[in-house]
């Protein structure tokens, strides 16, 4: 009879418990991940391609072309630093043990293709100055293509980077 009240007096009494910190999910996590990457890496390193795009647009120069923007390789060291930005990312954090692969596969694959629009940029620059041949459709387009698979690279760095042991 002892024993059964002194148990429901304990479990009547509640023990202290540390006031309850709102923990930030892996969601909210990762979308404000994403959300400081695309403005502070993309936005950022975008910023002379779109003033000059801007300037275009302003002059209203008969001469002006969307492809002029990338003729000359901008693109590529955009995307380097589009890239260095998520590898950065990607090493500032412990990923899950899970996520070890997927962490050395993202960043093998951005650091590939990082150090692939630097090499061609460096080529691209020096037919410009040796006035070589050089088809700047071709550069645009295909500097944008890169582009694109930097933003996507990019983009899974960010992702696998928010996934710390310890979420």
């Amino acid at each position: 009879m002892i024993r059964t009240r002194l148990l429901r007096a304990i479990m009547a009494t509640e023990a202290p418990t540390a006031p309850a910190v709102p923990k930030e999910t892996t969601r909210e996590a990762l979308i404000g991940a994403f959300i400081r990457w695309i403005f502070l890496g993309i936005l950022v390193a975008l910023a002379p391609v779109l003033a000059s795009w801007g300037d275009g647009i302003l002059v209203a120069n008969d001469h002006f072309h969307f492809e002029g923007l990338f003729e000359q390789g901008e693109l590529l060291i955009v995307s380097a630093a589009i890239l260095g930005a998520a590898v950065a990312e990607l090493l500032a954090h412990e990923v899950k043990r899970e996520l070890r692969h997927a962490r050395t596969i993202a960043g093998l694959m951005a650091g590939a293709i990082l150090v692939g629009a630097a090499i061609w940029f460096a080529e691209i620059q020096a037919s410009i100055r040796d006035h070589a041949a050089l088809h700047l459709h071709r550069v645009s387009v295909d500097s944008l293509w890169l582009f694109g698979f930097a933003v996507v690279i990019g983009a899974s760095c960010v992702a696998v980077a928010q996934f710390e042991d310890g979420r």
